[in-house]
């Protein structure tokens, strides 16, 4: 005879094994679509993150006038915090002044960024796939020949092995060289002083002076200051206003335009007009002023930050 409760109980049991698949079977779909899910937003996240960084590289750039280059010593692990800072100055100084020289913009190159490193006979050149226009170069120095030279030596050296490099890279990647020969020259005729206008001279009102903003960069760190000439730039005088870094970061930072209030007095400002320093030809004083009034406090301890 049939026992009916074992069928019974047989089916139920089945029953039960096949919901129990189907449960696990859309616990399992449903965890895939959360990874795949997490996975796509996580790639576009990372992906939107590199293009963000792409498009803010592109655009400070591209406000730069020249290629920009920087050259450091990098991590030295075995030169002290200020060993490699001095070095990182110096070498920045004489790499600025050899940018500065540069007049025209490089069709697509943007920036260099040189490391100097002690292992011997390195050179290696290539481009940054996420940023494009940006070149990196590693390139063996003798660290210990250059601390054992005087002041203006240090400096020529730093600018034959960042000279020929950048020779080095313009025939890899078939860039013009002849801007880069024209800087060299450049800083040689200048003697290898970093020393300069900020845009440049402008008239006052009645044209019988000039005024700009003098910026002079040395390893001490650097002057800015608002120089008056007559009209034919015989200079008369000039007033410091602030001493910050050596690195045009901080000049860039303090100072972005200047003008004349009127015959005697001529303004230099930051790019935001919050801080204005006010010099005349008739006064050795120079007056700052802040705006707004209420943030006085908080961007005198930004500026006191920047001064050396």
């Amino acid at each position: 005879m049939l026992d009916y409760s074992i069928l019974t109980k047989k089916i139920t049991d089945n029953k039960k094994n096949i919901v129990r698949i189907i449960v696990f079977f859309v616990a399992y779909i449903i965890m895939v679509l959360i990874f795949l899910f997490l996975n796509c937003h996580f790639c576009n996240s990372f992906n939107r993150c590199l293009e963000r960084k792409k498009l803010v590289t592109e655009y400070f750039y591209c406000k730069m006038k020249t290629t920009q280059i920087q050259i450091s010593c990098g991590e030295r692990k075995d030169f002290n915090i200020e060993i490699r800072k001095q070095f990182n100055i110096e070498a920045g100084i004489t790499a600025f002044l050899y940018q500065r020289s540069i007049t025209k913009k490089i069709k697509g190159l943007q920036k260099i960024t040189i490391d100097l490193i002690k292992e011997k006979n390195i050179t290696s050149i290539g481009n940054y796939k996420e940023l494009e226009g940006v070149t990196w170069i590693f390139k063996s120095f003798d660290f210990k020949k250059y601390f054992g030279k005087t002041d203006k030596e240090q400096k020529i050296m730093i600018l034959e092995i960042l000279h020929n490099i950048i020779l080095q890279m313009c025939e890899k990647f078939k860039i013009d060289k002849i801007p880069f020969v024209n800087a060299y020259e450049k800083v040689i005729e200048n003697n290898y002083k970093n020393q300069y206008i900020f845009n440049r001279l402008t008239f006052s009102r009645n044209r019988k002076y000039k005024a700009g903003i003098e910026i002079n960069m040395t390893k001490n760190g650097t002057k800015i200051n608002i120089l008056f000439t007559d009209k034919n730039e015989n200079i008369l005088k000039r007033n410091e206003i602030f001493k910050t870094f050596s690195h045009y970061y901080f000049v860039h930072q303090i100072i972005y335009s200047g003008k004349w209030l009127d015959n005697q007095k001529y303004i230099a400002s930051s790019r935001n007009k919050n801080v204005n320093f006010i010099a005349s030809i008739n006064s050795l004083k120079t007056e700052l002023k802040i705006k707004p009034k209420e943030k006085e406090k908080e961007i005198l301890e930004k500026l006191n930050k920047m001064k050396i």
